[in-house]
């Protein structure tokens, strides 16, 4: 008996290190909810909102209460074909699907090991998107994908762990900014999405950091940025 005691305790204590029951009104917003996550997942997915709420606010923008449903699932496949993706954020019904972070670690984006750090990161990424796109309203089909992405990576690396970036940035793999905003096309984010987001990250330095942020949010820049 006392055997079978034990091992059911060793049981639940291996189920304790995996998915969290499904939490509503998570991270302090009544829109939130967080399903299948691990501890450490669902405290970067608090991180994320609170860094970005704040970054947003800094650039001018007081964004309203994030509504998301947060989906932590052993593998994630991109909607409409079988790749397998960190994650992504569908525009539909708000909601991020990332793949456990443990569940990656095969994966190094920028020839860096996979870490917590950098996985936070791609979890950020989308959320990023998120907030954008909730920003723009309906227009947000009028910018092209490549400068959603464009948008989302310059906030991933601006936000990341400053470790992390600090490393990334002094590797940064010959990347520098695109001589002017025409430059950029979704043949550079197709080719390699490593250096375009190096590439995106400096462009925004480059083009007046925040104040182009602000100003690629609201689309106040030249006509060649936007679809007709």
């Amino acid at each position: 008996m006392r055997s079978v005691l034990y091992k059911c305790l060793i049981l639940i204590a291996i189920l304790s290190l995996r998915a969290l029951p499904a939490s509503a009104d998570a991270c302090g917003y009544t829109g939130v909810r967080i399903e299948g996550a691990q501890a450490v997942e669902e405290k970067a997915a608090c991180a994320s909102i609170e860094k970005l709420t704040v970054y947003f606010r800094s650039i001018g923008i007081e964004s309203a209460a994030p509504t998301i449903h947060f989906y932590f699932k052993p593998e994630v496949i991109l909607p409409g074909t079988e790749t397998r993706v960190h994650g992504y954020f569908d525009t539909d019904d708000n909601s991020i699907h990332m793949t456990h972070f443990e569940g990656q670690a095969g994966r190094m984006p920028w020839g860096f090991v996979w870490s917590e750090a950098m996985a936070s990161s791609f979890l950020l990424h989308e959320v990023a998107h998120l907030f954008a796109i909730s920003y723009m309203g309906g227009d947000f089909r009028k910018l092209q994908r490549h400068w959603h992405e464009f948008l989302a990576y310059s906030l991933q690396i601006e936000l990341m762990d400053p470790e992390l970036k600090q490393r990334l940035l002094q590797f940064n793999g010959g990347a520098t900014a695109f001589e002017k905003p025409g430059d950029v096309s979704s043949m550079h984010y197709e080719m390699d999405p490593d250096r375009y987001a190096l590439r995106a990250y400096f462009s925004t330095q480059k083009w007046g950091g925040v104040t182009f942020m602000k100003n690629l949010l609201n689309r106040k820049i030249p006509e060649s940025l936007v679809t007709r």
